[in-house]
């Protein structure tokens, strides 16, 4: 369970991370607009992708 909470921990650091440099990078709100809804997005898809993952390593750890 510990795994678990440091994989999410260590992706909410890229995140985080991600909207600070788009804060940085560009004055235009509606660009910075657009970068955080591909970043929110991009994040969303990346801990569906997670999950889904790590059921699968449960399930193959408990059939063995």
């Amino acid at each position: 369970m510990l795994i678990n909470h440091a994989v999410g921990f260590l992706g909410g650091i890229g995140f985080t991370m991600s909207i600070f440099i788009t804060h940085l990078a560009f004055i235009d709100q509606s660009i910075v607009g657009a970068v955080k809804l591909g970043i929110f997005f991009a994040s969303f898809i990346a801990g569906v992708i997670g999950v889904m993952l790590i059921l699968k390593a449960s399930r193959d750890k408990i059939s063995h």
